[in-house]
């Protein structure tokens, strides 16, 4: 597919043609202008309208419009022909359009200029008689930012300065990101996702690609927004994934005697959510909205020759509570939770809610999925928050109902509504629930003591959409007939949460309130459960592994063994012409420990083990094995299940939890999440994982213990001193912040921040103090006096080192380099 981009040097154009279709997207320059949106009464009483310094009134809330416009034409006429062709031309060739950013000279354009193919597999036709599908993921591996006009507006040096920084920052999150896209496969999906989509939208239209991908791992969705707002949407938004894949083909698994080997392809896939994307320390927990920090979708997936494919997907994420980390210079800076208790209820709820339409969803039958509504599953309804509340002063708010609850529920309008009741129908509000309440505002009370201000019942627009879905922008989501009357009630699905932070200190303050988020989303209102389908594994896995005591995790494994039971792996045949979906993952395994990356990636590998263990026994017919939720009739023509004994069997009965004893399968296995390992520690902690050792081959060792070391170092000096500037790059990427010309630069010196060479410069200075009063004081002797100052010096350093080493403190917050684009609104707001 040939795409290219053309610049006219003689105008403001540029225009994105492709081979063999007539129409193309152009791209013009527009007058500058500038619109003035007249202050609200609000404003103009809080004295938001008022004139600022340095700027009349007039453009002291005046905001600038697009300096370019996109619109959809037709390629013979847009471009010039004959002799000037070639003179007034620029043409750049490239694979897909990665976004367009307005920066403070103008408009730029990312595109994704080389690419290479990872991955190509058929995967045959949906139904009889259809066009086969083809599985294709294509690595970017060259990102290129062009301007998009010639003539740059005018900048002063200051501008200028910021604009190059802006630039660097763009090219440095592009190479420091791995990104998958594909033309006509969905790269964000899961297999089962994918399947369960195309089951339900049987003879509808096809949706266009952009359409379809999941909001979560669509990274470059901001970016494209321009082409989709022209209605090019179908042919020049390609929606791109920041992920880790690997791909290894003919791993071979003995079958046993008389039976025949196992052989298929591996696929590993770890998709990167966009939402709250960030570095270590800048971007912990959740934020208002139950995005979590860090949330990674990691699916297992077997390909088998004859169409068969088995698949299995588990989740990671930040602790899911409202909590920050700053970095002073303290090795494991103090963690802060928010003291907020409706924010912390309303944003883990949020979060668990959308977990179960992301996973939990699966558990129905082939024979009742017809008489289902559909709609589609990433799909969020309209943004409005419905939230009932408790008396103040109420003392036990398990016991009271919602209809007797003094509520105030609001739309985004400001207007009332009624409240969603336990029949999912809209009950009346009463007369006094608004009372002191803000129109458009949803105010959250401060819990100064635990059970104090208890809310009976949240349910945020996550909840919402489980409790009474409704159409939006023509996609779906999935409910049942009759709306269930909690957010996990009518879901044969559960959500497993393991937390692997130690049980002292600090991580024993995240653990508890953690449980306590769990407790409240848990605890019995009128008789019934919130969720009953949400689960919580406290293992504290410094403790049980302590000096080499790594089989201690077959105890947190026969702990998950239950629910992986229940929930299921994904299992779909490939048949004579079609596919047949045999059963669904109903659930979903949530794994964090402090930053997600190190123990929770043993956890998982041990979890993707077990599971792929099951996948192959299931294929077998192994009697006692559990496939999942049934899709359809069990494997009709499999054969009676087998009692003989199978190398697979035995692996899954008497394997160790390190190692099931398969060489072949090991190696690929413990290779692939070793690699995801160190992929997902670089992008988040700037260094390569630790324990991976033990990940690729089962034990520690001593060159382990020096990498994790050195990786150690490495982190700090990385999280204190650079991850500031690359939490800006990741959000000027995602457009979370736009460059203005009118705003001040974000880069002027902060008050009271210091550099590493300001601080070597106080070091030299007290240097030559001791130096010349020991000069002094020792008649001028100069071997002694330099060898008294340099101990002198050298003692004052390490003593002031290990001070904030261990505690950090003013001269640590002073040093380090902070984000200067984004503010962290949440922290900010939990922790005043």
């Amino acid at each position: 597919m040939q795409r290219r981009l053309v610049q006219l040097l003689d105008e403001d154009k540029v225009v994105l043609e492709q081979s063999h279709r007539d129409l193309c997207v152009v791209i013009e320059r527009t007058t500058s202008a500038f619109v003035r949106p007249k202050p609200s009464n609000a404003a103009r009483n809080n004295g938001l309208a008022k004139k600022k310094p340095g700027l009349s009134r007039r453009a002291s809330y005046l905001t600038p419009m697009a300096s370019y416009h996109v619109r959809v034409g037709e390629r013979f006429k847009e471009l010039p022909t004959g002799e000037c062709k070639a003179a007034n031309l620029k043409t750049v060739p490239f694979h897909a359009v990665f976004g367009i950013y307005e920066l403070l000279s103008g408009p730029y354009i990312a595109l994704i200029r080389e690419s290479k193919q990872t991955c190509s597999r058929s995967m045959g036709a949906v139904e009889p008689g259809e066009a086969e599908e083809t599985m294709e993921f294509r690595r970017a591996s060259m990102i290129t930012i062009l301007p998009l006009f010639r003539n740059a507006r005018d900048l002063s040096p200051t501008m200028r300065a910021d604009e190059d920084r802006y630039l660097d920052y763009l090219y440095s999150s592009f190479s420091s990101h791995v990104f998958y896209f594909s033309y006509r496969y969905d790269v964000t999906s899961t297999l089962q996702r994918r399947a369960f989509r195309s089951a339900m939208s049987r003879g509808a239209p096809k949706q266009e690609l952009w359409r379809r991908a999941s909001d979560r791992f669509f990274w470059n969705r901001e970016a494209v927004q321009p082409l989709i707002d022209a209605g090019c949407g179908a042919q020049w938004v390609t929606p791109v994934m920041s992920a880790f894949i690997e791909v290894r083909d003919d791993v071979v698994v003995p079958g046993g005697r008389g039976a025949k080997d196992h052989k298929f392809t591996y696929l590993f896939i770890s998709r990167r959510s966009k939402f709250r994307a960030g570095t270590r320390f800048w971007r912990r927990g959740l934020d208002f909205d139950g995005h979590a920090a860090n949330e990674v979708e990691t699916e297992q997936a077997l390909l088998f020759d004859d169409g068969t494919v088995q698949a299995h997907v588990q989740l990671r994420g930040s602790i899911p509570v409202i909590w920050k980390s700053p970095v002073t210079l303290k090795y494991a800076p103090k963690v802060v939770i928010s003291e907020d208790a409706n924010g912390n209820a309303m944003a883990f709820r949020e979060h668990m809610a959308a977990q179960a339409l992301n996973y939990c969803i699966y558990g129905l039958t082939r024979d009742n999925l017809p008489t289902v509504s559909m709609k589609a599953i990433d799909a969020m309804p309209p943004p409005v928050l419905y939230m009932e509340r408790s008396r103040s002063g109420s003392s036990n708010a398990s016991n009271s109902s919602p209809n007797n609850s003094s509520s105030d529920v609001r739309n985004s309008h400001g207007s009332r509504t009624g409240l969603l009741g336990r029949s999912g129908k809209k009950e009346k509000a009463p007369k006094d629930a608004g009372s002191g309440a803000t129109p458009g505002k949803t105010s959250w009370r401060h819990r100064g003591k635990r059970g104090e201000d208890r809310a009976t019942a949240i349910a945020t627009p996550a909840v919402a959409a489980l409790r009474s879905p409704t159409r939006h922008d023509g996609t779906y989501v999935l409910a049942d007939v009759a709306a269930p009357a909690t957010p996990f009630e009518g879901w044969n699905g559960r959500i497993v949460c393991v937390n692997l932070v130690d049980c002292k200190g600090s991580q024993e303050q995240l653990g508890e309130a953690f449980k306590d988020q769990v407790d409240e989303a848990m605890h019995t209102v009128s008789g019934r459960q919130n969720m009953p389908g949400l689960t919580y594994v406290w293992f504290d896995f410094h403790r049980e592994c302590s000096r080499m005591r790594w089989g201690n995790l077959a105890k947190l494994l026969e702990r998950l063994r239950d629910g992986l039971r229940n929930e299921g792996y994904f299992y779909q045949l490939g048949e004579a012409g079609h596919r047949r979906i045999v059963c669904y993952q109903s659930g979903v395994v949530r794994t964090n420990c402090m930053d997600n990356l190190d123990r929770t990636n043993v956890v998982q590998s041990l979890i993707a083990r077990h599971v792929l263990l099951r996948c192959l026994a299931g294929r077998e017919g192994v009697a006692g094995v559990d496939q999942g939720v049934k899709g359809g009739d069990m494997l009709s023509g499999a054969g009676a299940p087998m009692t003989q004994p199978t190398p697979v069997k035995d692996a899954l009965d008497n394997g160790s939890v390190l190692d099931s004893g398969l060489v072949a399968l090991e190696r690929v296995f413990k290779d692939v999440w070793g690699n995801n390992a160190d992929a997902m520690s670089m992008l988040y902690a700037g260094s390569g994982a630790l324990k991976t050792d033990f990940t690729r081959t089962g034990r520690r060792t001593i060159m382990g213990r020096i990498a994790d070391l050195r990786n150690s170092v490495w982190r700090y000096y990385v999280n204190n001193f650079c991850d500031g500037a690359r939490q800006d790059s990741i959000d000027l990427m995602l457009m979370n912040y736009n460059p203005r010309v009118e705003r001040p630069s974000p880069f002027a010196p902060l008050n009271l921040h210091e550099t590493v060479a300001s601080f070597c410069t106080k070091i030299y200075v007290i240097f030559s103090v001791v130096f010349a009063s020991s000069l002094v004081v020792l008649d001028r002797n100069l071997p002694r006096t330099l060898l008294l100052s340099i101990t002198t010096v050298a003692a004052i350093v390490a003593f002031t080192a290990v001070r904030i080493f261990r505690s950090g403190g003013r001269i640590g917050t002073r040093i380090v380099a902070y984000p200067r684009l984004v503010s962290d609104r949440l922290n900010t707001e939990a922790n005043p």
